[in-house]
């Protein structure tokens, strides 16, 4: 009886593995038609890991995302700035 239950609980682990690398590698094919796609699209952005493994990067994705807000602030604070500077002096009243 013991010995049954053993080769069982080996068998349940090995298709729980076996699982687990089919899906492993769904997500790494989808990975690579996502990449792929993005050669023949004309503007896109490649997509994030945690568009794939929402549950281990959970935390990163917050920390990620903020520094790209930060980023794309400062980058529009910058344009501004510049375009600001290129428009000083157009608009002043001649007297």
């Amino acid at each position: 009886m013991e010995l049954k239950e053993l080769v069982e609980s080996y068998n349940r682990q090995q298709f729980q593995k076996q699982k687990e690398i089919a899906s492993h590698h769904f997500i790494q094919s989808q990975m690579i038609a996502r990449f792929v796609s993005l050669m023949f699209q004309e503007k896109g952005e490649a997509p994030d890991i945690w568009e794939f493994y929402p549950t281990l990067f959970e935390e990163d994705r917050a920390q990620i995302e903020q520094a790209r807000i930060e980023r794309d602030l400062k980058i529009h604070q910058e344009q501004m700035r510049a375009y600001a500077e290129r428009m000083k002096g157009r608009f002043t009243t001649s007297e």
